[in-house]
Parts: C-alpha cells; sequence; structure tokens
C-alpha cells in the first residue's frame, strides 16, 4: 500500500532510515531529524509503499521541491543533501513550474525485485497530476544524484541524462519535463506526458525565449 502525502508519521522515519542503512552510501544518508524536517516544511516531499502484511515501510522516494539557487548548486557538483535546509526547499505555495530534485530512491533489498519501485512510480505521478489539476503546479525540471548502481539504472530507465560527476564520486543527472525529454510508461505516464506537452504548447513563446 501507499503512504501518501500527508500520511508519514514520525516513527515512519525510522524505518526508511534503516532502508538508507542497507542500500545507500552512508555518508550520504540526511539523519531522521533532517527528513522529518523537511517533511514538515512540504509533506509532499516523501511517498513510501508499505508491506500489507506488516505494515513496515519497504520502500520510498523523497522529491523535493526546490530553488532555483539550489538547483544550480547540485549541478555544479558541490553540493550534499545534508547541506539541504528549509531555505533550499520550496512549498507548493503557488501555481507555476518546480523543480523537482529526487534526494532518495531506496528499496529494501528483500523487495527490489518486487513490484515496489512500479507501485512508487505511479503514486509519483498520480501526485504530480493530482497537482497540475487540482492547483496549477507544474514540474518543469528533475535533477537526481546518482550514488549506486541501482540509481544509475533508474536515471537511464526514466531517460534521464547524465549532467556531471561530483566531489562525493557520484553522479548527477537531469531531466525537462516541459518541454517533454521524457519517455514513460504505462497509462499514467502517458496521461502525464500529454499535460506536459499541452503545459509547453501554452507557454511555448516563453520557452523558445530562454
Amino acid at each position: 500500500s501507499i503512504t501518501l502525502p500527508g500520511e508519514m508519521r514520525h516513527e515512519d522515519f525510522e524505518e526508511t532510515d534503516e532502508i538508507d542503512y542497507l542500500v545507500l552510501r552512508d555518508d550520504l544518508i540526511a539523519s531522521i531529524e533532517t527528513a522529518i524536517e523537511w517533511y514538515e516544511y512540504n509533506n509532499y516531499s516523501y511517498i513510501a509503499a508499505k508491506d500489507t502484511k506488516t505494515g513496515k515501510i519497504v520502500g520510498y522516494m523523497t522529491l523535493l521541491p526546490i530553488t532555483e539557487d539550489t538547483y544550480n548548486q547540485i549541478l555544479s557538483g558541490d553540493f550534499m543533501d545534508k547541506d539541504f535546509t528549509k531555505d533550499s526547499i520550496l512549498q507548493y505555495d503557488y501555481p507555476g513550474l518546480y523543480t523537482i530534485y529526487v534526494a532518495s530512491v531506496a528499496i529494501h533489498p528483500v523487495y527490489q525485485n518486487s513490484n515496489v519501485f512500479f507501485e512508487l512510480y505511479n503514486a509519483t505521478i498520480d501526485m504530480f497530476l493530482g497537482l497540475a489539476k487540482q492547483r496549477e503546479i507544474y514540474v518543469e525540471k528533475i535533477i537526481a544524484e546518482a550514488s549506486t548502481k541501482q540509481g544509475e539504472k533508474l536515471c537511464k530507465l526514466l531517460r534521464m541524462k547524465k549532467y556531471c560527476s561530483t566531489t562525493s564520486n557520484t553522479d548527477i543527472y537531469t531531466l525537462t519535463l516541459i518541454p517533454p525529454e521524457f519517455k514513460l510508461f504505462g497509462t499514467k505516464g502517458k496521461l502525464f506526458m500529454n499535460l506536459c506537452k499541452q503545459k509547453y504548447e501554452e507557454y511555448r513563446e516563453y520557452f523558445e525565449e530562454l
């Protein structure tokens, strides 16, 4: 089952932290306190999948809407997740175009060959569609840092492009959604792609001036 925006509890972050230490590099993991601070500032920042039998989180994504300054700092290749503060993150206060930093995609090793990633993927598209339709909030760009082989594989699966390597020996990947430079799969993926195309057509002159 999916834990939607606003449904994470403090104890859930202990479970996401356990997964972090099983699949991510220790030096890149943000503390539980930092994760909770991000979530309390913008509760759309976490989507988690739970095992319906145990009720425990088995995978999650951290999706942070970030400022233009933070985006440029990440592109510079010298920025750590642990350096994030609330000043780096936006709330979804206003309609418009947003940049999303995928701070983590972590799935418990036992569940890595299950459908957990696709559940999280579909839930993320649902969230993006909901923000667009209900609040005129559109994701323009996505940026991610691949620190593991699995992370690199996921970035390539979504057709993200490698932008640079970082000082901490990871790779930065980027993806432009408006104008669409991506290919998503599934019915929801196609719906989202069409929405991005439509938004690009509406603002074509703005994008062509950039």
